[in-house]
């Protein structure tokens, strides 16, 4: 379906754009075309296992 296409060519964009810069929620929100906060989270959770938050937290690599 539709929306499986979807999640599997954006899941790796979002995984991508997370460790490669010091990005926020509401920015992957906007870059990727989440409508809402409550559907990026809960795509997250389906697909990542945590919320966005967490997904930022575990994954970006901030240099220091």
């Amino acid at each position: 379906d539709g929306q499986a296409m979807v999640a599997e060519t954006t899941e790796p964009h979002i995984l991508n754009k997370v460790m490669t810069s010091e990005t926020t929620v509401g920015e992957l929100m906007e870059k990727f075309r989440f409508e809402s906060q409550a559907h990026f989270t809960h795509y997250c959770k389906q697909h990542f296992n945590c919320t966005p938050r967490e997904l930022i937290m575990k994954y970006q690599v901030v240099n220091q």
